[in-house]
């Protein structure tokens, strides 16, 4: 409480520091006075464009790329995010990507692809190479309809701070995720009408601990299967109503066993929302929906979830230089354990970003958030602040640094993975843009 304490305060000290009055920056135009979905009065500091400091775009005809070079250091107090075993480390990051779509003034194509190597000084075993792809398309069967598109495939390393990378493991899990979504949009004047259907397979490699045992992962692979249904109806240019309804399907792959019983994960489930988005005189903006949300277990001996679901994200601009960011979710999600395959997770969240001058941005971040596991097995709070700052030179060339505290307490039986910690976690890095 008293981390969050400190959160408002900084959150406070940017609002008081920027200049009291202003003018909002606005894009609307009269024509665009009757676009009932129309969200653009103000302009959030970090979406601002600064034309002196931001990247350029390379032109490949019917084509715009944008690459990306990083670099970065980080020193990491506690790298296995352990209760008793705190190993501290500086890890170096490589990195670069290239976003490509094109620029025709109907449909849309694109692909983006970007790698990382993360390099640690004294724990070399904790090294990972992380890589995602994505191709994209849009498709305007009309001025109100279009359909879309994307494929995703990502090579990953779990972070030590998730709950299933037991601190046993000599290395950090490595996963995959492939898959791809299709979906169709339709807007009429105060009407919005979307659906859409994602699919996503994940596979985990094994670990090992330090004699060369191996810690098996395949009862963790499975397949998503996410069906959305959304419409929207605008009361007045600045406020819309929705609803939506989302299903989904978990199919693993194999059956699991713990203390000596079978056990199927399989489930299905649904989540219905209501709500409002919104941009408003009194500047705020955002969305906001609130539902109820089951998921019911094909194994009669996992207890079922259900309840309230929360996801919105509210945005206050106090001044032109000082955006303040709210956002709250309530989820159902798998954690990665066998005694507890699913968890309900609940977050808050706070941030401010302060345009220091055009191409200084200062930022403080916090989050609060608990995880309910199957059967009151376990509970656990969490907490991350952070301070981070952004300096473009030029536009080839941009600087960032941060500093970021996370902490989890856990009470129940299953304090066997996921010891409670506290960490610190300091970086800088810089990004270069060739063009």
């Amino acid at each position: 409480m008293r981390k969050f304490k400190f959160l408002l305060l900084c959150c406070s000290a940017l609002s008081v520091s920027a200049t009291p009055s202003f003018a909002q920056d606005s894009q609307a135009s009269a024509s665009a006075e009757q676009d009932y979905y129309s969200r653009n009065k103000y302009v959030a500091v970090t979406d601002r464009v600064q034309e002196a400091f931001d990247p350029v775009e390379m032109n490949w005809g019917a084509f715009v790329a944008q690459p990306e070079f990083n670099v970065g250091v980080t020193s990491d107090s506690n790298l296995f995010a352990s209760e008793t075993n705190e190993e501290s480390d500086i890890v170096t990051h490589i990195g670069a990507g290239l976003d490509v779509r094109s620029n025709w003034s109907q449909n849309e194509l694109g692909f983006s692809v970007a790698g990382r190597q993360n390099e640690y000084a004294d724990f070399s075993n904790e090294s990972n190479f992380g890589f995602r792809s994505k191709l994209r398309g849009r498709l305007d069967v009309s001025r109100t309809l279009s359909v879309r598109g994307e494929a995703i495939y990502e090579d990953n390393t779990e972070d030590r701070t998730l709950i299933a990378n037991s601190t046993a493991n000599v290395e950090p899990i490595q996963f995959g995720v492939a898959g791809g979504t299709i979906g169709a949009d339709y807007q009429n004047d105060r009407t919005r009408l979307s659906a859409q259907v994602s699919i996503a397979d994940r596979n985990f490699d094994d670990g090992r601990d330090a004699a060369g045992a191996e810690f098996d992962q395949d009862f963790r692979d499975h397949t998503t299967t996410t069906s959305t249904v959304y419409a929207s109806y605008a009361l007045t240019p600045n406020i819309a109503a929705f609803a939506q309804a989302t299903a989904t399907n978990l199919d693993y792959d194999i059956e699991t066993v713990s203390g000596g019983t079978v056990s199927n994960r399989d489930s299905s489930g649904y989540n219905l929302q209501g709500g409002v988005d919104f941009e408003l005189s009194s500047l705020l903006r955002g969305r906001v929906g609130i539902g109820y949300l089951e998921n019911d277990r094909d194994d009669e001996n996992l207890q079922d979830i259900d309840g309230v679901t929360v996801d919105g994200q509210v945005q206050w601009f106090p001044s032109q230089i000082v955006t303040v960011t709210f956002d709250a979710s309530r989820r159902v999600e798998d954690q990665g354990l066998i005694e507890a395959p699913n968890a309900i997770a609940t977050r808050f969240g706070l941030r401010a970003d302060y345009e220091l001058r055009r191409n200084v941005i200062l930022s403080a971040a916090g989050l609060l958030g608990e995880l309910d596991f199957d059967d009151d097995a376990r509970s656990d709070d969490f907490t991350e602040l952070s301070l981070s700052a952004t300096y473009k030179l030029n536009r080839r060339v941009h600087l960032d640094a941060f500093a970021r505290n996370i902490e989890r307490d856990s009470d129940g039986f299953l304090n066997n993975v996921g010891q409670p910690f506290q960490k610190n976690v300091i970086g800088v890095g810089l990004s270069l843009y060739p063009y």
